[in-house]
């Protein structure tokens, strides 16, 4: 019998540094822990730049110059780990975490959807107050050592002047990614300003 063909459907989530993306995700595959497959392209991309120094040190400048988002802008590599995703058999819900978070991000996903690769793309923004993104991105510094968000040369000590440019690069893209989004038809939203339950019970209502 011929094994039946079936496009998967892509979500990218997308919010403030801080709102809580990692952990929608989490809880998205929670829920369908059959059904979804995550593509980061953060592994991706350090992969990639241990064996090339040239793109590392680029990664690493506009990152610390706050221009850069370190996911979903590898459009190759994105692309190539998607395509050897086992979801021939049947249909699977891919989720690319980290944007849009820029205009040419958007288009890039809207070009996707233009493609046929898939069946259908939505993206979840998920929100939360910016008071409390700030806080969770001065915390997760201090543990995950970010050199990005740490004072110079002192790896796991805030800088609150990275923190707050790398919050206004999205805030200043946002409103017009959004309406772009939910012109298409793509937009979906969840707030993390509460609980986990609290978010976990908003994506069961979209997932």
């Amino acid at each position: 019998m011929e094994k039946s063909f079936q496009l998967p459907d892509l979500l990218t989530i997308t919010g403030q540094s801080g709102a809580g993306k990692n952990t929608a995700e989490e809880i998205i595959a929670e829920v369908h822990p059959d059904h979804v497959f995550c593509v980061s392209t953060g592994p991706l991309i350090s992969d990639y730049s241990k064996s090339n120094k040239i793109f590392s040190k680029a990664i690493h400048t506009l990152n610390v110059a706050g221009k850069l988002s370190p996911t979903f802008f590898a459009d190759a590599l994105v692309i190539g780990q998607i395509m050897n995703l086992p979801w021939q058999e049947k249909r699977r819900l891919i989720i690319l975490n980290g944007g849009p978070r820029k205009m040419d991000q958007l288009k890039q996903l809207l070009e996707w959807k233009a493609s046929g690769l898939f069946n259908s793309i939505h993206t979840l923004h998920v929100t939360a107050n910016e008071e409390l993104c700030a806080n969770r991105l001065f915390e997760r510094t201090k543990v995950d050592k970010r050199e990005d968000l740490s004072v110079d040369e002192q790896p796991g000590v805030p800088d609150w002047q990275k923190i707050k440019t790398k919050m206004e690069w999205w805030s200043s893209a946002k409103d017009e990614i959004i309406q772009n989004l939910a012109f298409h038809g793509m937009y979906l939203t969840v707030n993390n300003d509460g609980t986990i339950d609290d978010l976990r019970r908003q994506i069961k209502m979209h997932f």
